[in-house]
């Protein structure tokens, strides 16, 4: 080897070790500048009263839009400004306050799919979901996209999970944090407030169409039997099925919302069934059940205590609904299905004898 060669390979190997601790110089400042970050809030300074709007960005850029109103009241975007349940919502915000950073996650961005980090429409088997905050303003607070979900393996054939992935593009780091945030795997449809008509302490139901009445079932005390009126078949009621009545009332509960442009005429509503439910609490219900739409029945109801409308108050009530068929279609039951049927029994042959046996 002459001298040439050897001074070159010294030049590289000199080359190689100053790029070797540039490199690891670099590294190790990134290290501890994340280092000192940890535990420390993800989301600086959050403020869960200055956040107006939340957007959730599923992979495949299906969105959920949460927004409040002018009233501060949250609602669902995606269901005709619907107002959405405060609790999830509270949850999360809460959530979002509270959470720190667990450990700071050095990763090249080529590798961000294996973490599931890239963001939502590019590659939905890679891809996280987004959430994106905004202030009244709509300006842009906070974001961050979230990843796949670590488990720890407890044991041969179970694993928990222990935390999330979490990318956040305004600092570009990707931080390990202990909470799941599984909340932001919610339909849209879960993001509804399901609170609806809770109907107790029933005291008469009447079924009507066309002002025509078509039965009509009370009952005198709450503790008395329910008995249908004009009838001289009550001793044949089949009250397993008038239980299967009341708790559909007691426990009342919606599918989905209708189209506010939807008129009366659209949903059947203005030439509909009406079922009203009077309540020893001087409560008045009245449902009005349109047309049939795919397993889904159009629905709206009205409430009045002592004869007051408090429709306008309870403003759940001036939506037009969408409950199934299977929950609703009891409430249309022709009268004479709520009578016991009469099973045929035949009669066993009896062998009889002229003389007694002995």
């Amino acid at each position: 080897m002459n001298k040439n060669t050897t001074l070159k390979l010294i030049i590289i190997a000199v080359i190689l070790t100053i790029i070797s601790f540039i490199i690891l110089l670099f590294q190790s400042y990134r290290l501890s500048s994340y280092s000192n970050k940890i535990g420390s809030d993800v989301f600086k300074d959050f403020n869960p009263d200055s956040i107006y709007s939340i957007r959730i960005i599923k992979p495949g850029r299906r969105i959920i839009k949460l927004n409040k109103n002018n009233n501060n009241i949250w609602t669902i975007g995606n269901y005709f400004n619907y107002p959405a349940d405060k609790i999830k919502i509270s949850g999360l915000l809460s959530t979002l306050k509270e959470i720190k950073i667990v450990q700071n996650v050095i990763v090249d961005k080529t590798s961000f799919k294996y973490l599931k980090l890239l963001p939502p429409g590019t590659n939905k088997e890679y891809s996280g979901t987004e959430i994106k905050i905004f202030d009244k303003n709509k300006s842009l607070l906070y974001s961050a996209i979230l990843g796949s979900i670590k488990y720890r393996q407890i044991s041969l054939n179970k694993k928990i999970p222990i935390g999330r992935f979490v990318y956040l593009p305004k600092t570009e780091n990707v931080i390990f944090n202990d909470e799941l945030l599984s909340e932001t795997g919610l339909p849209a449809k879960e993001w509804m407030n399901k609170e609806f008509a809770q109907i107790t302490n029933i005291k008469s139901i009447k079924l009507s169409k066309n002002s025509k009445e078509l039965w009509s079932l009370a009952k005198d005390t709450e503790n008395s039997p329910f008995l249908f009126k004009n009838t001289y078949k009550d001793k044949n009621i089949d009250y397993d099925t008038i239980e299967r009545l009341l708790n559909t009332l007691n426990n009342f509960q919606f599918d989905s919302i209708a189209s506010p442009k939807l008129d009366s005429i659209d949903t059947g509503i203005s030439t509909c069934y009406i079922v009203r439910v009077d309540t020893f609490t001087n409560f008045q219900y009245n449902i009005y059940i349109g047309k049939k739409v795919n397993n889904y029945r159009y629905v709206k109801v009205k409430i009045t205590f002592d004869n007051k409308d408090l429709t306008k108050t309870k403003s759940i009530f001036k939506w037009t609904y969408l409950i199934e068929n299977n929950r609703i279609d009891i409430l249309l039951r022709k009268q004479n299905t709520f009578y016991k049927t009469k099973q045929n029994t035949k009669r066993n042959k009896v062998n009889t004898y002229l003389n007694p046996i002995s």
